[in-house]
């Protein structure tokens, strides 16, 4: 094959030729190669490829192939243009073969190149994303999971309000409902429900798909039958087209355990004054009633 074969077989594609002889000096390039030198090819012929690009790992590399006649091949190997450190690390496709051009037995290297540099760079801008993401990820993990009230995230019925299968919880509600994520994520708000809560459910869920935001009580379930009072804090969200509720849920029991406390009390003291005929009031330290019985 002829270096004019060559040129005119390669013309049309995106491939840099070279035809070097055995001490490694330019014998040919097409135009391709020359332009990214921004150079006409003349410029290349009769001068050294590693006068032009000093690189010994490259030069050992030419050694090897004209030594041994084994091809070689690399997918984008890197490359820096000592004669433009403003293109940074480019890319390309290598390949490095003893040839010989006019059937005889002269020593004469063809290299080809292809520019991957974009293909490479789009990798790397992937990988680079994809490392944020996981940081973005871990630090919203940490966040997620950081807090002292359970978080369950769950689809929504935009019209009903109906509640929809979990698609996220943090730690503390698989603490404290005894199931594992995996067995949270198989299930919606009402398998955790005790059944008949929330009380008034479809008026709740209405009101609560009205106003995309809600505050209301309802009694949880654990996976081993323990009951506990709940408080629910949610707020619809919009996320890649569909709708997403993320439900803040408190344990009140002590809350419940201190009204019970407060009304007994009341109770008591309600009893206590009205067990005497007389007039008996309650005051407190300024001598304000607080409470009086019936006489």
């Amino acid at each position: 094959i002829t270096a004019t074969q060559l040129e005119a077989a390669l013309s049309n594609l995106n491939v840099l030729v070279a035809l070097l002889d055995k001490d490694f000096n330019f014998i040919h390039v097409n135009q391709a190669y020359a332009a990214v030198g921004g150079k006409e090819p003349e410029f290349f012929i009769g001068k050294n490829h590693f006068d032009l690009y000093p690189h010994g790992e490259n030069e050992a590399l030419f050694h090897r192939v004209l030594a041994t006649g084994e091809s070689f091949t690399e997918r984008a190997r890197p490359f820096e243009h000592p004669d433009r450190p403003d293109c940074g690390t480019t890319y390309w496709d290598l390949s490095l073969q003893k040839v010989a051009p006019n059937g005889d037995s002269a020593e004469v290297l063809l290299l080809t190149l292809i520019d991957v540099t974009e293909h490479v760079r789009t990798i790397q801008k992937i990988g680079e994303s994809q490392q944020k993401l996981k940081e973005s990820e871990a630090r919203y993990r940490i966040l997620f999971n950081s807090g002292s009230d359970v978080i369950l995230v769950h689809g929504s019925d935009p019209k009903t309000g109906q509640p929809g299968r979990f698609i996220e919880a943090n730690d503390l509600a698989c603490q404290r409902l005894g199931y594992s994520r995996e067995e949270l994520l198989g299930m919606s708000p009402t398998d955790i429900d005790v059944p008949g809560y929330p009380r008034n459910s479809e008026k709740i869920f209405r009101e609560v798909a009205r106003a995309k935001e809600g505050l209301f009580e309802s009694l949880h379930r654990a996976k081993d039958g323990r009951e506990f009072p709940v408080e629910i804090n949610v707020r619809f969200l919009e996320f890649r087209g569909e709708t997403h509720v993320v439900s803040i849920v408190r344990d009140i029991t002590e809350r419940k355990r201190a009204e019970e406390e407060r009304a007994r009390y009341a109770q008591d003291l309600s009893a206590l004054l009205n067990a005497t005929r007389q007039s008996a009031f309650l005051l407190d330290v300024d001598g304000v009633i607080l409470a009086m019985n019936e006489n």
